[in-house]
């Protein structure tokens, strides 16, 4: 299954369900998505916001990624400034792998 803006390339993911134990191969276009997904790879257990990685659209990110089989948790938190309220922070909870593809021999 494949997302994202017509015409891009994509990149492939090994995704590893920890409560099943079941591996499943998806491809994610570039873009958004992609740059979303990569995001929670890098961030681990502190987890990702749109306050560390701005993007105008995470939560419809995270339903997408969601969508395709990979395991994500929300957490609301408290913040504080101009315009005090609530906010999303999401943590990766599946096993997620860049899939590396050979060159030519």
């Amino acid at each position: 299954m494949t997302t994202g803006t017509k015409g891009r390339g994509t990149t492939q993911y090994w995704v590893r369900n920890p409560e099943t134990n079941i591996t499943t191969n998806i491809a994610v276009r570039y873009g958004r998505l992609s740059e979303t997904l990569n995001a929670l790879m890098l961030r681990g257990a502190t987890g990702c916001s749109f306050f560390e990685y701005p993007a105008p659209r995470w939560a419809s990110y995270v339903h997408r990624l969601k969508a395709l089989g990979i395991d994500i948790r929300t957490e609301l938190e408290t913040h504080g400034g101009a315009h005090p309220g609530r906010h999303a922070r999401y943590f990766l909870l599946s096993d997620v792998t860049r899939k590396v593809e050979k060159g030519p021999a």
